[in-house]
């Protein structure tokens, strides 16, 4: 029996399909496809990496706008000052009777949704920050009328990525750390952020603040690579608070 491809004429056959090499997607590129596929997140949530930073610096968690089934009122009251935090997923840019810009911006956390109003005096400043799938605390007064649920009308807009962090690194004694200095060098250097490295050596009980020229970005890629070089006991990232 022939193939398949015998049944045709030669210059019929269909020609040979190459599929290119493609890499991985990185856990980011992953779950935006999830969402814009599936419209939900499958394998996680793009501000897990962020957790320890987003439960630090929040005072309130979206559900907290929502109205309770049972009372009809919701956890935050009108004009409190919060700060919430999460992924940008929706952004509405509206014209006023002026003329002016003013955006209405849906933050989603990891158990729902918020609608943030900036008006033109803060969007003019802020909009470099409201971006879909940016990363943001939102700060602000609470809007709750009546039987709706609450709103954040914004003040200001802090990306994640903008909030230092530092990272300590510890090793056994200063000589340790004179042997492996070289090589966390060059891990430095490819690494561009505003996260502060520390140097910890226990024997000696001293520490090195790296110079801020020598900055690293302390994301999960990075934090991973500094711990399978130098032991996950050994690396600790202390996160640090926004000004509210």
């Amino acid at each position: 029996v022939g193939s398949l491809f015998e049944m045709f004429a030669p210059e019929e056959r269909p020609t040979e399909v190459v599929v290119p090499k493609v890499g991985e997607f990185n856990k980011d590129e992953l779950l935006m496809m999830e969402k814009e596929v599936l419209g939900i997140y499958v394998s996680g949530h793009p501000i897990d990496e962020y957790r320890a930073l987003w439960e630090k610096n929040i005072t309130n968690m979206t559900s907290d706008f929502e109205l309770d089934e049972e009372g009809g009122e919701t956890k935050v009251k009108d004009r409190d000052r919060v700060v919430v935090g999460g992924i940008v997923s929706d952004i509405k840019v509206k014209m006023t009777k002026n003329g002016q810009s003013m955006a209405f911006v849906t933050l989603e956390d990891l158990v729902g949704t918020v609608e943030v109003i900036v008006f033109p005096k803060v969007y003019t400043a802020e909009r470099g920050k409201l971006t879909v799938d940016n990363k943001v605390f939102v700060t602000g007064t609470v809007d709750c009328r009546g039987d709706e649920n609450g709103k954040l009308l914004c003040d200001k807009v802090i990306p994640f990525d903008s909030i230092p962090k530092d990272v300590w690194i510890k090793f056994s004694d200063k000589q340790a750390y004179l042997n492996a200095e070289k090589k966390l060098y060059s891990m430095i250097a490819t690494s561009d952020g505003n996260d502060r490295v520390i140097i910890y050596c226990e024997a000696e009980k001293v520490k090195k603040f790296l110079p801020m020229s020598m900055t690293i970005k302390g994301d999960e890629l990075t934090i991973n690579s500094l711990k399978t070089e130098f032991g996950s006991e050994n690396v600790k990232v202390v996160e640090k608070t926004i000004e509210k």
